[in-house]
């Protein structure tokens, strides 16, 4: 979610495209989780996290090309300490609206809840959608470690073993309760708080960012635009065979998601050196959309429902308004002198 992209220049391409595609994706997150028409705008929403993965491990890995093992680890370092200093920022910001949603965890007793904010922390949420950065702060350092010690390719199969288990245990979980395999969905539970949102999904993604990374020249888009349309009927067809089947408990992983997002990301790619005005502003305005949006669609479906609406579309177009006007004015604020420390919210 925080790569320092200032001036995003990457063997001599200039990235803008991809900070406005986070821009653009980060009301994808918003719109799930206001969960607004969700038999039109699913499985498409879906393609949101994996690509912040992907942009994020892409960057990085790409700054990384042609340095030595000793400054790539100092890239690392950097990385993990930018993306704990926003987790720890927004969770002393957030806890209010923690304890708030959180308070289920203690209901067994003070010792269980502490194990519970533990897991969270580690594999999943403490503040609602905080998995996305924990996640990123232990799948890219594990995979550029790995990456020097297992074949790339045998290094991606494993990571599609892993994801093709969150996916069995969040879409298919219903399909492996039939066949008397359900101490699975019990493991992923337990130990997970749900493998599909924590860092055994990111694996697949930041091993595709990286791999992105090394490529030297994508220039047949037509292929790729014929095969991302090809991935995208596969991943509709998916969604209505689950529907069909009706196994899925959490929609957060889907097996064509890989193909798609692949895809998605090599068209994007080729679209560098596409000029966009701001884009620094959309990058930062994205991370504040991101680690503030759950809270303010609380509060605003509090505010809602208060007035006697319940309607989430409505309670979207606010919040998203809202989020966009509280984002850009933090950034505005923040180059004031006296304001540099908004800096560290993003």
């Amino acid at each position: 979610m925080r790569e320092s992209m200032d001036k995003v220049q990457t063997n001599r391409f200039t990235y803008d495209i991809l900070d406005l595609t986070k821009f653009i994706l980060s009301f994808f997150v918003v719109a799930i989780h206001a969960e607004i028409f969700p038999n039109v705008l699913y499985p498409w929403l879906r393609v949101a996290v994996p690509l912040f993965f992907m942009i994020s491990a892409f960057l990085l890995f790409t700054r990384m090309n042609n340095k030595s093992e000793s400054e790539q680890r100092i890239q690392i370092r950097k990385f993990i300490k930018r993306n704990l200093s926003l987790y720890f920022t927004w969770f002393i910001i957030l806890i209010p609206f923690t304890i708030y949603v959180r308070k289920a965890w203690f209901a067994d007793g003070a010792m269980i809840g502490i194990l519970r904010c533990i897991r969270g922390f580690l594999f999943g949420s403490t503040f609602r959608a905080s998995w996305y950065i924990m996640a990123s702060v232990i799948a890219v350092p594990l995979i550029w470690y790995l990456s020097k010690k297992i074949n790339q390719y045998v290094l991606a199969a494993l990571s599609a073993v892993l994801y093709i288990l969150c996916c069995l245990t969040s879409n298919y979980a219903g399909l492996l309760d039939t066949i008397g395999l359900g101490m699975i969905n019990s493991v992923s539970s337990v130990f997970f708080g749900g493998m599909a949102t924590s860092f055994l999904s990111a694996l697949i993604w930041v091993i595709a960012g990286k791999a992105f990374a090394g490529k030297k020249d994508l220039r047949n888009w037509k292929f790729s635009a014929i095969l991302c349309i090809v991935s995208i009927v596969l991943l509709f067809i998916e969604k209505k065979a689950i529907d069909i089947l009706q196994c899925s408990t959490a929609n957060d992983c889907y097996l064509t998601l890989i193909p798609t997002c692949w895809f998605l990301f090599s068209l994007l790619l080729q679209l560098k050196n596409i000029h966009i005005g701001n884009a620094k502003v959309l990058r930062n305005c994205s991370t504040l959309i991101y680690v503030t949006h759950c809270e303010v669609l609380m509060c605003v479906s509090f505010g809602i429902k208060y007035l006697g609406y319940t309607n989430k579309f409505i309670i979207f177009a606010i919040s998203a308004v809202l989020l966009i006007l509280g984002s850009m004015l933090a950034v505005k604020i923040s180059r004031h002198p006296k304001c540099k420390w908004l800096t560290h919210l993003w």
